[in-house]
């Protein structure tokens, strides 16, 4: 398996990422959200406002994509927040997402050693981040749709926001 940054001939394969984990892990009205974010990458600008710098990777198994995910560097320079980290639904509970995950961090660990890491995510997920070192800091009801709390997480050790 490789892991490799994300380029603009991906964006078809992530979106059959994204939409193989309807309706298990996602609300389809992220969908519209996720495209946007790779149509972002593909023209090489940050997708949010508060990003100073977007990064995003997948990962290939005998050259098919079979997960992604990805990271940004909020403005204030102090923090990172995981972005659209997902794996292939057939491929679940392998191990990929927590390789994923650890080359996340080890990247921003790299590239913006003083910067908190953060993530938010889903009742179904946050389970497996405190596994990797994130603790839970708030919880909203039904955030990403009506089958979908929000978990605001952060990986202790960093003083940032």
């Amino acid at each position: 398996m490789e892991i490799r940054p994300y380029q603009a001939s991906d964006h078809a394969g992530c979106m059959v990422l994204f939409e193989s984990n309807l309706p298990d892990y996602f609300d389809a009205s992220e969908g519209k959200m996720f495209d946007s974010w790779l149509s972002a990458q593909d023209e090489g600008h940050p997708a949010r406002d508060n990003s100073a710098q977007d990064h995003y990777y997948v990962m290939e198994k005998a050259g098919a994509l079979v997960a992604c995910a990805g990271f940004y560097l909020h403005t204030d320079r102090q923090r990172c927040s995981f972005a659209w980290g997902m794996v292939r639904n057939d491929l679940l509970k392998q191990g990929l997402g927590t390789e994923m995950a650890r080359f996340r961090i080890k990247a921003i660990e790299t590239l913006y050693p003083e910067a908190a890491i953060r993530l938010e995510t889903a009742q179904y997920t946050y389970r497996f981040y405190e596994r990797m070192g994130f603790e839970v800091e708030s919880f909203t009801p039904k955030y990403y749709g009506p089958n979908f709390d929000r978990y605001e997480m952060r990986r202790p050790g960093k003083k940032g926001l």
